[in-house]
């Protein structure tokens, strides 16, 4: 979930020339869910960092698939890296010692050999020392993801929409639309990435950035976070680290 700010980072992409042996798409783009399924017996794992002027927050996503279309796993959002609303950026506050804990899972369908389509939801509760706090989250979603036949270098696009509840997404609109794109730079190696969730609540923003895949399989995404047309966000960094595929066999050993 992203936090409030009043602080404009501009963005620096490093671009780090190296062999890559493959390279896989992201579970998410920066905030949007792409539709990709794990596959069966493998681990997604995501750490994403917010930081902004006030706020800063760690957000971790680990899936495991099922075979079958299906994925299952865990979020831990939203938990505080240091909170200095007060206005010294770098001085340690947190305001919340664990972060949002949720259950996810998303069903994918391969519509054509271009066009997929994902749906799924996060369902959890907020921790807190007082019962009367706790508060149910969710998210749900439903995204296509299209490729212009024969023409890989248009990368990929997609188009979908939201709902969240009061607790997950603030004040403001329930849902509204996602759009994003990840297209090739260089390909197998960085792809330019751009990502919106409309509305005005505390989930709308755009992010636009880029991914770089090493020759490991993790990738490293840097995008700058601007609020959407009447939202109260304002902008911010989003760093991301991302595995798409643990073998669930190697891990265990």
């Amino acid at each position: 979930m992203i936090q409030r700010s009043r602080f404009t980072v501009y963005l620096a992409l490093l671009a780090l020339w190296a062999t890559t042996s493959m390279a896989t798409a992201q579970q998410n783009l920066f905030n949007v869910p792409s539709g990709n399924i794990t596959k069966k017996d493998e681990i997604f794992f995501q750490q994403q960092f917010n930081w902004t002027k006030p706020v800063g927050t760690s957000n971790t996503t680990l899936d495991f698939g099922l075979g079958h279309g299906w994925e299952v796993g865990l979020n831990f959002l939203d938990a505080a890296l240091y909170d200095r609303s007060d206005g010294g950026m770098f001085n340690s506050g947190p305001v919340q010692v664990n972060p949002d804990l949720l259950f996810n899972v998303q069903k994918g369908f391969e519509l054509t050999e271009y066009w997929n389509l994902g749906v799924g939801g996060q369902f959890g509760f907020n921790p807190n020392n007082r019962p009367k706090d706790i508060r149910f989250l969710n998210l749900s979603w439903l995204i296509n993801s299209f490729e212009v036949p024969d023409h890989p270098e248009y990368g990929k696009w997609y188009l979908g929409g939201y709902y969240a509840n009061g607790a997950y997404r603030g004040p403001g609109e329930a849902g509204g639309f996602l759009l994003g794109c990840e297209i090739p730079i260089v390909p197998e190696k960085f792809s330019f990435q751009f990502d919106w969730i409309s509305g005005n609540n505390d989930l709308s923003v755009i992010v636009i950035g880029g991914v770089y895949t090493f020759k490991s399989g993790w990738q490293l995404s840097l995008g700058t976070q601007m609020p959407t047309p009447r939202s109260n966000n304002e902008f911010g960094l989003v760093v991301e680290f991302t595995y798409p595929g643990f073998k669930f066999k190697e891990f265990k050993r």
